[in-house]
């Protein structure tokens, strides 16, 4: 009974843990101009800024280059992530 008790109370810890290093993960992460683009459709995110007045000052350059390379935008966003790819394009 007590073994049981002492594994009830590692998962807890565990846990919490778990949910910490989480949060705070999340706390880290920076600001990213987010575009989506549609001929070719694809999304593009440039950054990473520290806050989100530089990602807003930078966008305009980022979409005028997208523009200039003849893509038509979509939307743009600025959000706080930590994208696993850059450009992401469907085909």
């Amino acid at each position: 009974m007590v073994m049981l008790g002492v594994f009830l109370f590692f998962i807890y810890l565990i846990s919490i843990c778990l949910l910490i290093s989480r949060w705070q993960s999340q706390d880290n992460r920076k600001w990213w101009v987010k575009i989506l683009t549609k001929n070719p459709v694809c999304i593009y995110y440039f950054g990473p800024f520290d806050t989100v007045t530089e990602a807003q000052v930078s966008q305009l350059d980022y979409s005028k280059d997208l523009q200039d390379e003849g893509a038509l935008l979509v939307t743009i966003k600025i959000e706080k992530c930590q994208p696993k790819k850059l450009t992401i394009c469907h085909d």
